[in-house]
C-alpha cells in the first residue's frame, strides 16, 4: 500500500518527480494483523488485543501497544459518531 507523491521544490516551485512513500505502520502493511485488531478490539484492551496478537501472530509481526491504541483512534474517527456504538439520536 505505497503512495506515490509528487515532490515540489521550495525554490523553483517545480515538480521534481515521484517519490515512493512507505505506508505509515506496521498495521498497515500487515492485513492480516490489521483485520484482526479491528475483530478484537472493541471488547478488549490495548494490552490484552496486543498479547493475543502476538500469541497468534508473533512478536515480529505485532505492533506496539501505543501502535494499536493509534489505530483504534484512526477506526474511531473514520467510523464516526455512528461508528462509536452512540446512543445519542440527532434531533430528538
Amino acid at each position: 500500500m505505497s503512495q506515490l507523491v509528487k515532490r515540489r521544490s521550495r525554490r523553483t516551485g517545480m515538480f521534481r518527480g515521484l517519490i515512493q512513500r512507505p505506508s505509515r505502520s506496521r498495521y498497515e502493511r500487515d492485513a492480516e494483523v490489521a483485520e484482526f485488531l479491528r475483530e478484537i478490539l472493541p471488547t478488549r484492551e490495548y494490552l490484552e488485543a496486543m498479547e493475543e496478537c502476538r500469541a497468534r501472530f508473533g512478536a515480529d509481526r505485532t505492533p506496539s501497544r501505543s501502535s494499536i491504541q493509534r489505530f483504534a483512534a484512526r477506526m474511531a474517527k473514520r467510523a464516526g459518531p455512528a461508528g462509536l456504538g452512540n446512543s445519542l439520536e440527532i434531533g430528538s
